[in-house]
């Protein structure tokens, strides 16, 4: 607990200080202004001097603005993205380590392609952080929901299909979960008239279930049947994503 002197100045930025309770208001200010002797009375939008105060300085430097009326307020937005960041760095970290050990079993058996999605997948987790898509996000509620996670990496093709003279729309279902999530998305290439791959173009998140994936049918021709793989980077066993998705789909 100390006493903590807040200022904001008139270009936006801010001061935060923090000095012991005995400490009296009109020397807390004398010291500040020998520690800031370039800032000028009217540079100064707004100072506070709270005692006996339980919020951390560095609360009041990241979180604190002030209000239309200048009163003190913490932007609770950009709190609840700081500790929604924090969480997501964390679990990313237990993903990240949970692949070591399947990392090195394919080296030892030689397992290219193993070895390559596990890399594919480190990869991904490794640039997560720096591509989070907090700010799509509309509601602060959502934001403490928001799962990163549970990403569809590749889709099937079962059957191409034929009479295709376009690329199809693709749908592929929306997360289900709890959770918020972003939907995943992709775009079909044709040849010879059939689809001939499917390339994932957003991975979404949030997905514990394997969604199902819809392309368009030709105006003439047979339509083209594909399926997502199952969800990576997931907090669940494969057990419970099979469960999960023949739950969602299960006939009436």
């Amino acid at each position: 607990m100390n006493n903590n002197l807040i200022i904001f100045y008139k270009d936006n930025s801010k001061d935060v200080y923090s000095f012991p309770i005995a400490t009296e208001e009109d020397y807390a200010l004398a010291q500040y202004k020998e520690m800031r002797p370039d800032v000028q009375p009217e540079d100064v939008e707004k100072y506070f001097y709270i005692k006996e105060d339980e919020v951390a300085p560095d609360i009041y430097g990241n979180f604190f603005e002030l209000s239309e009326n200048k009163k003190l307020k913490m932007n609770m937005r950009l709190y609840v993205e700081s500790e929604k960041v924090k969480e997501i760095r964390s679990k990313r970290d237990s993903l990240l380590t949970k692949l070591d050990l399947p990392f090195m079993m394919a080296l030892e058996d030689e397992n290219n392609d193993l070895k390559n999605h596990i890399i594919k997948l480190k990869n991904f987790l490794r640039g997560m952080p720096n591509k989070l898509r907090i700010e799509e996000i509309k509601e602060v509620e959502d934001i403490t929901r928001y799962n990163p996670f549970g990403n569809i990496f590749s889709v099937t093709v079962l059957d191409g299909g034929s009479g295709y003279d376009s690329p199809p729309k693709v749908t592929i279902d929306a997360p289900k979960s709890k959770s918020f999530g972003f939907q995943a998305k992709a775009v079909a290439l044709i040849k010879d008239g059939k689809v001939s791959r499917i390339e994932i173009v957003d991975k979404g998140s949030s997905y514990d279930y394997v969604p199902k994936i819809t392309i368009t049918a030709p105006k003439e021709g047979k339509q083209c049947v594909a399926a997502c793989a199952i969800p990576q980077n997931v907090f669940v066993s494969q057990e419970e994503i099979i469960e999960k998705t023949r739950g969602y789909y299960r006939s009436p």
